[in-house]
């Protein structure tokens, strides 16, 4: 389910997805992901299961995801019309987090407004996972 964080830039929507990862395959991206800003997208197609029930996702991303299928992951995904944008990962059995700091960057970055600074993205950021995870990890 999307869920809108709410910070001082603006409401962004966001997935929280927690499962165990059945399926990895590599996929070009959509022509649609990409814009003129915007190239050398890849895509990676995941169908993950939770609670009896299968998903499937195509995150879009720059740096490579290097998931491993047969783990269970929490991944915090950015939601845009065009694109999801795996944003933060976590992995229980080896306690591994992974942030994304340039996806983070183009999404925070594609609400309009002037460009964020280092700092500004790092708030906007820490607000938004407080809201989705408030609890921490899962």
């Amino acid at each position: 389910m999307i869920q809108l964080a709410q910070t001082s830039r603006g409401d962004f929507p966001v997935r929280v997805v927690v499962g165990r990862i059945l399926s990895v395959a590599e996929q070009p991206a959509p022509p649609a992901a990409h814009t003129d800003r915007l190239t050398g997208l890849a895509c990676t197609h995941l169908v993950i299961e939770h609670d009896d029930l299968v998903r499937e996702l195509a995150l879009v991303h720059l740096q490579p995801l290097d998931i491993v299928p047969h783990r269970s992951l929490t991944i915090v995904i950015g939601c845009e019309v065009e694109r999801e944008w795996p944003l933060y990962i976590y992995s229980p059995s080896d306690k591994n987090h992974r942030r994304f700091d340039e996806h983070i960057g183009w999404f925070l970055g594609s609400q309009g407004e002037a460009p964020l600074s280092e700092a500004d993205q790092r708030v906007i950021w820490s607000a938004i996972l407080l809201q989705v995870l408030p609890g921490g990890t899962r």
